[in-house]
């Protein structure tokens, strides 16, 4: 699969997760907000009554009466709080000009309406914890799938792009310290990082193509010359290219290159500019892309 590809599936499917919470918190809040509007409409009727009941209480005028009469019939939220409502104003006229009975049966029906309301309210209550609890848990595992997800592309990314790039890191830098024999993965990856692969390994060939042609006759000659003249000295003395390979080294020089510790990658280093060689003095020599090097 193309790392585009990769890329925006996997981003695709955190944004799509995303949007699914978003949306389910909306529909959260669009299912509680009615809730609370119902509650908060039997509290209005739930005054209504007592309101009535007042008026009752204290011998008040009709007008209060059938005020809040009117709200409980306006803000009722059933066929029985809208019954009661009817019986209450039936039963009204009488109670307030002071007959006993309809005062009982009036005070009876307000009871029946506010025990209707408060009903009314613990249901509507229950049924928001609940949307609440739900909206929780669902929030939950939304935000534990959202994190999982997270974590599958990051690893897939890692796997599939991380990776390959620091092996392709690594094997530059070996080949920069002299290790001519490694070659990049080709077969793993995505189909981007398989053409870096494929087009650092061309690379490769080639120099080590290069390194094993024939040298010409006059580069042999002047070769055996160089060597001629640096195992005039006493000390050991190598010559390297541009690039740091070696063109030629003195008998002192490949005695010492024979030990494992050679100190041929320190050369390397300082003729790249990397670090200067301990123990070394390196000096370009003029108009020939080499370095002479020779061990203080």
């Amino acid at each position: 699969m193309r790392l585009r590809v990769e890329t925006v599936v996997g981003v695709g499917a955190l944004l799509a997760l995303q949007l699914t919470t978003s949306f389910a918190a909306i529909g959260l809040l669009a299912r509680t907000s009615p809730a609370a509007e119902q509650i908060l409409r039997e509290d209005v009727s739930l005054a209504a009554v007592e309101e009535m009941l007042g008026v009752l209480a204290i011998d008040g005028d009709a007008a209060m009466f059938d005020g809040a009469l009117q709200t409980a019939r306006d803000e009722a939220s059933s066929e029985e709080e809208s019954q009661l409502a009817r019986r209450i104003g039936v039963r009204a006229p009488a109670a307030l000009e002071g007959d006993p009975a309809a005062r009982i049966d009036v005070v009876a029906l307000a009871r029946e309406l506010s025990a209707s309301n408060r009903e009314r309210m613990e249901e509507l209550d229950r049924q928001a914890r609940f949307l609440g609890r739900a909206g929780a848990w669902a929030s939950m595992l939304l935000g534990a799938a959202g994190f999982l997800l997270s974590v599958v592309v990051y690893r897939r990314l890692r796997r599939r792009l991380e990776e390959p790039v620091l092996a392709l890191d690594a094997l530059l830098v070996a080949f920069r310290q002299g290790e001519l024999r490694q070659r990049a993965n080709v077969h793993e990856g995505p189909l981007e990082t398989r053409r870096i692969a494929e087009n650092v390994n061309f690379l490769l060939d080639r120099h080590e193509e290069d390194l094993r042609r024939p040298v010409p006759t006059e580069v042999r000659t002047d070769r055996a010359l160089l060597i001629a003249v640096i195992d005039r000295f006493g000390e050991p003395v190598v010559v390297l290219d541009g690039n740091g390979e070696q063109l030629a080294a003195n008998a002192a020089a490949l005695a010492l290159l024979e030990d494992p510790d050679a100190p041929l990658r320190t050369l390397r280093e300082a003729v790249r500019g990397s670090r200067p060689a301990e123990g070394w003095v390196v000096d370009e020599i003029p108009k020939a892309n080499a370095w002479l090097c020779l061990r203080r």
